[in-house]
């Protein structure tokens, strides 16, 4: 069974029964706890991708988002970037608050200040990217270079740019993460390191 609950409501308790009832492998995706927490308690056996909860009964397997932002940093340092925005995924979900947190740690060595303003945070969306880039590039001082949470947020970073006439990369660094098909397709042209 495959099912897909990031639009849901915090607790999604028909996906709970659904898997709770049924005696067939599952796969499930979620923003909250509440689901690993609840199986966890009733005995059922799970593991967690690219996903770490604040309680170590669910065992759990994700990528290096450490690697991942020192990648990015060094390479918004060597491209001279001082001014550098970040679009960061949910402080609800580990991939967001653990890319956030070594993307700062990471420029910090290497001299970057990310002022307090241009840490935004929003889902992992195109819209949403969008959305805040938006709000970045409309101030009078815009950065130089916004890095996303993931992929998708950049890519809607990139709408926002282009829809205020920047060029990428001439104009604006835009960098994601994940390095997902579309990313690299020649219209788009994001920056991003692979999945660690």
């Amino acid at each position: 069974m495959l099912s897909w609950s990031n639009r849901c409501a915090a607790t999604s308790p028909t996906t709970t029964c659904a898997l709770w009832s049924s005696q067939t492998p599952s796969i499930t995706t979620l923003r909250t706890s509440a689901l690993p927490r609840d199986l966890t308690a009733r005995g059922i056996p799970h593991v967690l991708t690219n996903r770490i909860l604040d309680h170590p009964e669910s065992p759990s397997c994700s990528v290096d988002n450490a690697s991942g932002a020192r990648k990015i940093a060094e390479l918004l340092a060597e491209l001279g970037h001082q001014r550098v925005a970040m679009v960061q995924g949910p402080v609800s979900t580990s991939t967001g608050r653990e890319r956030a947190k070594a993307l700062g740690d990471a420029l910090r060595r290497r001299g970057v200040h990310v002022r307090r303003d241009e840490k935004l945070r929003t889902t992992f969306g195109h819209d949403t990217g969008r959305a805040v880039a938006g709000e970045l590039l409309d101030r009078a001082d815009p950065p130089t270079a916004i890095v996303g949470g993931n992929d998708v947020i950049a890519l809607g970073i990139l709408s926002a740019a282009r829809e205020r006439g920047l060029r990428v990369p001439e104009d604006l660094t835009v960098v994601g993460f994940d390095d997902i098909p579309m990313a690299g397709w020649p219209l788009i042209g994001t920056h991003g390191p692979r999945r660690p």
